[in-house]
Parts: C-alpha cells; sequence; structure tokens
C-alpha cells in the first residue's frame, strides 16, 4: 500500500506556498500605463480605498502642473509643503483618477524625464516618475517608497522589456525605490559580454563609438579594480532630434541599468558631436563607475560621497585607459576645483541642497576624492589606491545604509589617518572661508 505521507505534505507544501505568495502581495495601489494615441499617454492611479489626495513622488519643477492634463475636470494638481498633489476641485475623496501625459521628453534637474522618446518611435519610459501615495497612507508611514503595482500595456506591434525581460503584452511588477527604466518599442536588445543595451542607431558615429568601443574597456577596468557585478545591466541610448526647445543629454544610473538621452536638432553635425566625446566618456565613465559602487552611497546632504566617488572613478579610469587627453582631464579637474572653491565662499557643502547647488557634490567631490586616492597611494607605496578603498567600504557597509559626513569622514580618520580626515571636515561643513582654503590644498 502506498504510503499517503509524501503527497500529504507536498500538498501541504503548496498550500503553504500559495497562502505566502498571497500574503507577501497585499491589495496594491495600482498605477497603470497605457497609449491614448497622438503623442500621449494615459495613466491611472487606482486605489484599495479612497483617498483626499495623491502625493506624487519628487517633484523638481512645474513640470506636471504645466503638462498633465485630466480626463474629468474635476481634478487638479496643487503644491502642498513644495510636492505635487492631485486632487479633487471639490475636497472630496476618490479612489481611481485617469492622467493624459504627452510622451515627449522634458528636461528635469536633478531627475528623470517620464517618457525619452527613441527616433524610431520607441519609447523610454521612467516608472518612477509615476510613483505617488494615498495622502492617508502617507500621514501614516510618513514615507513613500512604494511598493507599488505598475502595469504597463505596449502599443500594438511593440513589445515592453522590463527587469530584462522582453514582454509583447500588458506587463506588471511591484516598483519601488527611485522606480525602473521600461523600454517600449520595436528594437530588440544587442548582448555583449558586458550590457544587454537598446542604441539608438540614428545617433552619429561620433557619439555612439566611445560607447562602443570604450564601454567593455571601463566595464573590463572596473571588474578587475572592484567586486564585480552580479549580472549584466541594461544599457539605453535615445535620440529625439524631433525636440524643438535647445538641444543637450542627460542620463543616469539605476540598479542595473545605465541610460543616456540625446536631444535636440544639430547632433548629426561632426563639429557638434565630436566636441562631445570626451564628455560622453566621461559620462559613461562616472555612471557605470555608479554600477560598481554597489549601493554604497552617501545621505542626500553628503551626496558628495557617491558623486564625487563616481568622479573621481572616471577621472582615474579614463587617464588609466589614455581614452581621452590628459589636458581634458586636467582641465575637468580644475573647473572642478574653481567651482567647488566658489560654493563654499557661498556656504556649506552640507548645505548646496538646501541652495539648489546640486552640481557642488560633483565638484567638491571630486577634488576630496582624489585627494584620498592620493593619500591611500602614498601610505601603501602605490600598492593600493582610490579602488581599493572603496572595496573595503562595499565589505563594510552591511545592509548598504546610506552613509553621513560623519560616519564616512571617521572612516577616513581610521584608515587614511586625522590630517586628511580634518582638512575633508573643513570642507563638509566650515562656514567660514577656510572651507574654500583647505579644499585648495588637498591636491599638489
Amino acid at each position: 500500500m502506498m504510503n499517503s505521507e509524501p503527497p500529504l505534505r507536498l500538498m501541504l507544501l503548496a498550500i503553504t506556498t500559495w497562502l505566502a505568495a498571497c500574503v507577501s502581495v497585499p491589495s496594491q495601489d495600482q498605477i497603470q500605463l497605457s497609449p491614448a494615441g497622438d503623442q500621449h499617454w494615459n495613466v491611472i492611479y487606482r486605489f484599495s480605498r479612497p483617498t483626499s489626495g495623491i502625493t506624487l513622488v519628487r517633484t523638481p519643477n512645474e513640470a506636471r502642473s504645466n503638462r498633465w492634463k485630466f480626463t474629468s475636470p474635476d481634478f487638479e494638481i496643487i503644491k502642498v509643503n513644495d510636492e505635487d498633489v492631485i486632487r479633487r476641485s471639490d475636497g472630496g475623496a476618490f479612489s481611481m483618477v485617469n492622467v493624459l501625459v504627452p510622451a515627449t521628453y522634458v528636461p528635469l534637474p536633478k531627475d528623470y524625464a517620464p517618457f525619452s522618446p527613441f527616433s524610431d518611435g520607441g519609447l523610454l519610459i521612467h516608472s518612477g516618475r509615476f510613483q505617488g501615495c494615498a495622502t492617508a497612507k502617507l500621514q501614516v508611514e510618513n514615507t513613500c517608497d512604494g511598493p507599488w503595482l505598475m502595469k504597463i500595456t505596449p502599443p500594438k506591434g511593440m513589445h515592453i522589456i522590463v527587469e530584462g525581460q522582453l514582454q509583447s503584452r500588458t506587463t506588471q511588477w511591484l516598483d519601488s525605490g527611485d522606480g525602473t527604466k521600461v523600454y517600449v518599442g520595436t528594437a530588440k536588445p544587442s548582448e555583449s559580454s558586458y550590457f544587454i543595451g537598446i542604441v539608438d542607431s540614428a545617433l552619429p558615429t561620433a557619439i555612439t563609438e566611445p560607447i562602443e568601443k570604450l564601454l567593455p574597456q571601463l566595464m573590463k577596468l572596473y571588474a578587475q579594480m572592484l567586486p564585480p557585478l552580479r549580472q549584466r545591466p541594461m544599457l539605453f541610448v535615445s535620440y529625439d532630434a524631433s525636440f524643438s526647445e535647445g538641444h543637450g543629454h542627460q542620463g543616469g544610473t539605476l540598479p542595473d541599468q545605465v541610460f543616456m538621452h540625446f536631444y535636440g536638432p544639430g547632433w548629426e553635425g561632426s563639429d557638434l558631436a565630436g566636441q562631445t566625446y570626451e564628455d560622453t566618456a566621461w559620462f559613461f565613465a562616472h555612471e557605470t563607475g555608479h554600477l560598481f559602487q554597489h549601493s554604497v552611497t552617501g545621505v542626500r546632504d553628503a551626496s558628495w560621497i557617491h558623486e564625487g566617488a563616481a568622479e573621481a572613478f572616471a577621472y582615474l579610469s579614463l587617464q588609466s585607459l589614455k581614452a581621452v587627453s590628459q589636458e581634458y582631464l586636467d582641465e575637468h579637474r580644475q573647473r572642478a576645483l574653481d567651482g567647488c572653491s566658489y560654493a563654499l565662499s557661498k556656504g556649506t557643502l552640507a548645505s548646496a541642497v538646501d541652495r539648489a547647488r546640486f552640481s557642488d557634490y560633483y565638484d567638491c567631490g571630486l577634488i576630496m576624492f582624489l585627494a584620498i586616492d592620493a593619500a591611500v597611494r602614498m601610505s601603501s607605496a602605490n600598492q593600493e589606491d582610490l579602488f581599493s578603498f572603496w572595496t573595503t567600504l562595499i565589505a563594510e557597509t552591511g545592509k548598504n545604509e546610506p552613509w553621513e559626513d560623519v560616519i564616512f569622514l571617521e572612516k577616513i580618520r581610521h584608515a587614511i589617518g586625522p590630517s586628511l580626515a580634518d582638512r575633508l571636515r573643513l570642507v563638509v561643513s566650515d562656514d567660514s572661508d577656510a572651507a574654500a582654503i583647505a579644499v585648495r590644498q588637498l591636491l599638489p
């Protein structure tokens, strides 16, 4: 007679697993995106309970108020504590609202655009731009970091790439943190040893060359100098020549993703594209450096830690690979030194975010981390450098919680010595002329 215990155990295990799955994904607030035609997308917010408002994550400027339109005249966007809030005009409760958002590019200060068009009609969508929390939930939890059940439906004939997976129908996932980049279009990703990517075919060679040739070299160098990545990241490079409000480029990184968007006419011209080569090389050296930081970051008012380190990674890696001229590197370093010195004459580095001077963290951070690199090399007779120092940080960060100034500077004091730590402390927090003097004394 067959023993019934193993099947019973399997049944109980299956039921337990099913219940665990149900518990781990409770009734979620949903955000649904779908094409609306005429270069617009529908964004529908659905809530399990009625709410008096939706506080949207990150409000860098007035872009939402100027561009987002509601399918019902009963809704509006207002400012509450400098944040965008969707509410009914009569103040009543609601559980669903439909927003019509133009699927065109808009440059945002220190934030990623909701849509970055490709020349062939594809789109790169930033899910984080649509995150929002019900007012009641925000009041109870005092934070708005998800998760959200995010759903995207592609236009007919297009597919979606989200979290590295290609789908041809409505795709959903739990979104959190800073969100993710989602590709919608017809292009198929190309694969290399280092990236899975979609690079706009309309970009001129002077721009794609540093991407195609330099990126593998950078990835190989970083993988030798820092702990390797767990998986190949996604690379997205988009181009919108139809953008009529000037030209430029903007990009960044999210977990396992690097992206860059070129916009505006003129990039086909050899002069403009050629002048961009070294800047493009620096950008990708900086952004791929972020990938290899393995989530070692500073809190917002200590952003010089991760941004400055990525700037120094770019300087040292491009110098090592001889990918750009030393003259370019020297000029970049001098501009950073001058910019940092000027910034410190206006206020402390720690307060730069309050003064909307986020670029100060890049300028001062580059000088500070080049000084750290020089000090580590000197104390180790050139056996160690900034990369080995950062490898130690990765090992000691634990839960990847952001560093505060005081904690990080104490790490410098212990690892390198009090002299450098005290000078860096002056740069970070002193509100006198001593800070500007100290930063100019960090490097020979």
